[in-house]
């Protein structure tokens, strides 16, 4: 069955160290859209974020943010966001204090932007400066917890939280998930709570549906825990090589590593040529 839809990852998958896309995946790209195969990113960053790396990469097609918490079928009307999947207040205000009460380095995201109390113990560890908020991209750093509680807790798409203690990441990822919660890690030392059953696959079942193609005719492409549930409703299931074991599990092929082009390499056997898997 051909490919009618590409949803990837971004980081890890479509971009590797140099965090450019490289000109032979932009090629692809190209390729895929002669073919009218839209060629969507379904990143963990926000709707800004994820659409920056959209442009650069000349595509001009749906985008899924926030790890699946929104799905923009625009990226040029940045107020119209198609879906939607957020936590509800009682909810968030428990994962809030949870996370606080851990002492973990935490964001929100909500709407177009990144909540970060400074008072957040953990700002400092190291595995905090792998946040969008402390690269500057996106973020509401503020001091007042009363505003952040106004703001940064009412229906967000997801709570982040960092640690460099593994033990403690163990930890909260079990007691979310014993919530019911829908919890990933984009990194070893981070997680992502998300709302039940929410995540990039129930965003792409939507887009598919929108689009009136079955999930047979899609292809997903990642590298973390994050893009579990994009693969596992995917009939094209593609790991990178330095994917994360649990997913390399789920697909049904392993592309090379992100710096050895392995998105193009996958994009071009499956896409463009139309090898079946």
């Amino acid at each position: 069955m051909p490919v009618k839809l590409i949803v990837s990852d971004i980081d890890g998958t479509l971009v590797g160290k140099s965090g450019k896309v490289t000109e032979r995946l932009k090629s692809a790209f190209r390729a895929c859209e002669k073919k009218n195969i839209p060629i969507v990113l379904a990143s963990g960053r926000t709707f800004f974020g994820a659409r920056a790396l959209a442009v650069e990469a000349g595509l001009n097609a749906p985008v899924i943010s926030a790890n699946g918490g929104r799905l923009d079928l625009d990226i040029n009307k940045e107020d119209a966001p198609f879906y939607e999947d957020t936590l509800e207040k009682e909810t968030s205000m428990k994962v809030y204090r949870r996370l606080k009460e851990a002492g973990c380095f935490m964001t929100s995201y909500v709407g177009k932007k990144i909540y970060v109390l400074n008072e957040t113990n953990g700002y400092g560890s190291k595995c905090a400066w792998k946040s969008e908020a402390v690269k500057g991209l996106d973020y509401v750093i503020m001091d007042d917890e009363e505003r952040f509680l106004k703001e940064g807790t009412v229906a967000p798409y997801k709570y982040e939280a960092y640690s460099d203690d593994r033990n403690l990441m163990d930890k909260l990822r079990k007691e979310f998930s014993d919530m019911g919660l829908s919890v990933s890690s984009a990194f070893p030392f981070n997680l992502e709570i998300l709302s039940p059953g929410g995540g990039k696959g129930r965003a792409i079942r939507a887009l598919a549906q929108k689009m009136g193609i079955t999930m047979d005719e899609v292809m997903a492409l990642g590298d973390g825990s994050n893009d579990l549930g994009m693969l596992e409703v995917s009939g094209i299931p593609v790991a990178m090589g330095n994917a994360v074991e649990v997913l390399k599990k789920a697909a049904k092929y392993i592309a090379p590593d992100v710096d050895e082009d392995g998105a193009a390499i996958a994009i071009e056997k499956f896409a463009l040529s139309e090898e079946t898997i």
